[in-house]
């Protein structure tokens, strides 16, 4: 699996490499225009008071308005949080794979199998059938193996490195 990913650096880690750079830094804009509508509903809330103390507006007309604005500031914030959140989860995807790439680029193959490599950058494993397992990388790629049919799976895992 490793030298399969060497071989393929260029045409597979690469461009994805390159894609988690682009899209990690908002390319929507969709914190901004989520910021702009928070500052828009705290001048309209402010408005808003001002128009009660000039008593040109109810109190029940402020009161409804208010909650509306407050209600839309909240799901602007919560939504600024979730990009947040997913903004940390894409560094840190976006760091494993650098980690995966810089390995690749080393250009070595391997000829054994060396846990400590196999540790560092794999997750999981999971066993699709007999002959085909996927392996999930730390940095969020699943890569499908498939076993030659006179090969069993139980014949190819490694026990005392899957828990």
């Amino acid at each position: 699996m490793m030298n399969k990913l060497i071989f393929s650096r260029k045409f597979l880690l690469s461009p994805l490499v390159q894609e988690l750079k682009e899209h990690f830094n908002d390319p929507d804009g969709e914190l901004g225009k989520l910021t702009k509508q928070i500052k828009a509903n705290d001048q309209k809330a402010e408005t808003l008071m001002s128009l009660l103390e000039k008593a040109l507006i109810d109190k029940v007309m402020y009161i409804n308005q208010t909650a509306e604005l407050e209600q839309s500031t909240y799901q602007c914030q919560q939504r600024i949080k979730q990009i947040n959140s997913n903004n940390t989860d894409k560094a840190n995807s976006l760091e494993d794979f650098r980690d995966l790439l810089r390995w690749c680029q080393q250009g070595q193959m391997m000829k054994n199998f060396d846990s400590k490599v196999f540790k560092t950058f794999v997750q999981a494993i999971k066993a699709n059938s007999q002959h085909k397992i996927v392996f999930q990388l730390k940095c969020g790629l699943n890569l499908a193996e498939h076993l030659p049919k006179e090969v069993r799976v139980s014949q190819h895992f490694y026990h005392e490195v899957i828990r």
